[in-house]
């Protein structure tokens, strides 16, 4: 139960607080969840699914965290974990991302033999692929230095917004590179704002028509 808790928790911080940082919350939280609540529902034919309900202090479980970073936390944690979802297609919004006003939207996808080595990869990969498609465009209109600085403040605020995964048939797997048996995909975006703020008035228009056109 703590290990499928963990995996959730993880698949819902790490792209917005890192790897390192995303590990150190959860053991925190962890350390310091509480069982609330377990219920035990029968299917029939002698089956049954149990379903437990954790409390986490939040306060206390990020201890070993600097007291501003809280809020920043706190926010993410209150918001409701995207789970996986079953699809018999490509989503909808793969192709193309639906815009959202103030906010940098991209779909992400990775594929696998395994569902649970897909999905981990594909969250893992998310800040690292965010940053990559984001300093392609904010790179060529400013300063190296303070481009990064700009996109890790967007990618601190991060938010998963879509999750999927699709099992491939095996004639369609003979014309996918690696032949993956899964395919996951994932929608995340990025609100500008943190963004614009850390570049100079005078590039920061421009700089937001062009992630806006995207």
């Amino acid at each position: 139960c703590r290990r499928d808790l963990r995996w959730q928790l993880f698949g819902h911080l790490r792209p917005a607080l890192g790897h390192a940082d995303a590990r150190r919350a959860i053991d925190g939280m962890l350390r310091c969840a509480e069982l609330a609540e377990a219920v035990m529902v029968e299917e029939g034919n002698g089956s049954a699914t149990l379903y437990l309900r954790w409390r986490i202090p939040i306060v206390a479980s990020l201890s070993d965290f600097d007291p501003r970073e809280f809020g920043r936390i706190e926010r993410l944690l209150l918001a409701d974990i995207v789970r996986w979802r079953q699809v018999e297609k490509a989503p909808d919004w793969v192709d193309p991302v639906p815009p959202r006003r103030g906010y940098f939207r991209c779909a992400l996808t990775f594929g696998g033999d395994r569902r649970e080595e897909a999905a981990r990869t594909l969250v893992e990969s998310t800040r690292e692929s965010l940053r990559r498609q984001l300093r392609g465009l904010v790179a060529p209109a400013v300063a190296p230095g303070l481009a990064d600085e700009a996109i890790e403040a967007a990618l601190d605020r991060v938010v998963t917004v879509q999750r999927a995964v699709r099992a491939i048939g095996s004639e369609e797997r003979k014309r996918l590179y690696r032949r993956p048996k899964f395919v996951c995909y994932q929608l995340s975006e990025v609100p500008l704002a943190p963004l614009l703020a850390k570049l100079p008035p005078q590039v920061a228009p421009a700089v937001e028509v062009m992630l806006r056109q995207q």
